[in-house]
């Protein structure tokens, strides 16, 4: 889960911990409704399309060596003050990533995902061409490093779930230590890998368990799932970066980038970041509306029921941009749409029609 600055809206800040919990953060206060309404009726929509899964670089152009270099040198936004809780979400607590997987099927071109393993997951069903794992924590970009090295160590499904097993330890410091740019920044990413790890290692055993019988293939138990996102870090069309939706570099030079290359952004996973900032909070506007969307492009959310338990949502991400130019919150944008009591339900997730 993504953290960020916020203006007065997150609990007092706890002592620093790594868990797999988000908060659901505190309701910011709303403004009169605008002229703008969703059709909400589950009957109008038409059956989500299972899109075929295509293959990486099948839907946009072989990438000139500059452009994957700019992709690899892609500016981070600065270091925070401080991060939601002084708590590290190396890990994500929503459970059911497996409903969002018939909307993202095979829409290719270029993922935008905050968190950890579920960008993994929600990368590897949409054959994603290019990956920018985005989090305003550098713990979760250092994981994201570190998972780097993982899959492109790993020889089987199995290998990425074993690999953060206590028995695997050394081998991956001495991987973290090869890759790193230097002693500084390899023993700091030794040091995040150390913590995080036996938590990370339970949450894989776990999700191989759920998404294993009836299976639902992704890294961690089929082959083609693994591959795919091995190759994204191979190839270097992925790059994990400290990055801040609301801020004006990262997310920014990267949509400069798409546009310059031609890498259509497909899928945007935001979370439940949304609730922790307005949305004229910085740059959040702007930066959304300069991301290159296309008619396959979706964003994906998800709404906290209880410390448990999410709404699972998705929605074109050219209506997204348009519904968040005029409402502040996300809380906002989800009564205007009147989440989730209507919409259209179908594979456990909850999809918000446009206007």
């Amino acid at each position: 889960m993504l953290q960020f600055r916020t203006v007065g809206l997150l609990p007092a800040v706890l002592a620093a911990q790594i868990v797999a919990c988000t908060p659901a953060g505190e309701r910011v206060s709303q403004v009169p409704k605008p002229a703008l309404s969703a059709s909400t009726q589950a009957t109008s929509a038409p059956p989500l399309p299972l899109l075929p899964t295509s293959s990486a670089g099948a839907e946009i152009p072989p990438n000139p060596p500059d452009f994957l270099a700019e992709l690899a040198a892609l500016p981070a936004d600065p270091t925070p003050e401080k991060i939601t809780l002084n708590t590290h979400y190396v890990i994500s607590n929503e459970d059911k990533p497996e409903v969002l997987r018939a909307a993202v099927s095979g829409r290719g071109g270029a993922y935008i995902g905050v968190g950890a393993e579920q960008s993994y997951l929600f990368a590897g069903w949409a054959r994603a061409d290019i990956m920018l794992l985005f989090d305003f924590d550098d713990w979760v970009v250092e994981i994201n490093e570190v998972y780097a090295q993982i899959f492109t160590h790993a020889e089987s499904p199995d290998d990425t779930i074993q690999l953060w097993g206590p028995d695997s330890r050394d081998r991956v410091k001495t991987w973290i230590i090869e890759s790193a740019p230097n002693r500084t920044v390899a023993d700091a990413r030794i040091k995040v890998f150390t913590e995080a790890q036996p938590k990370i290692f339970y949450r894989l055993k776990w999700l191989k368990n759920k998404l294993s019988s009836p299976k639902v293939p992704f890294f961690g138990n089929d082959k083609a799932e693994l591959d795919h996102i091995a190759n994204l870090w191979r190839q270097k069309k992925a790059r994990a970066v400290r990055g801040d939706l609301t801020a004006a570099t990262t997310l920014s030079a990267f949509g400069n980038l798409a546009r310059r290359a031609k890498w259509p952004v497909r899928v945007v996973y935001l979370s439940n970041a949304e609730l922790y900032f307005p949305y004229e909070q910085g740059q959040y506007r702007a930066n959304l509306a300069n991301l290159p969307f296309d008619e396959k492009s979706i964003i994906l959310h998800t709404q906290p029921i209880d410390s448990k338990e999410y709404h699972y949502i998705w929605q074109n991400a050219t209506e997204y941009t348009k519904w968040i130019a005029q409402v502040r919150t996300y809380r906002d944008l989800l009564e205007q749409a009147n989440m989730p009591r209507s919409g259209k339900f179908e594979n456990g997730a909850w999809q918000i029609f446009p206007a």
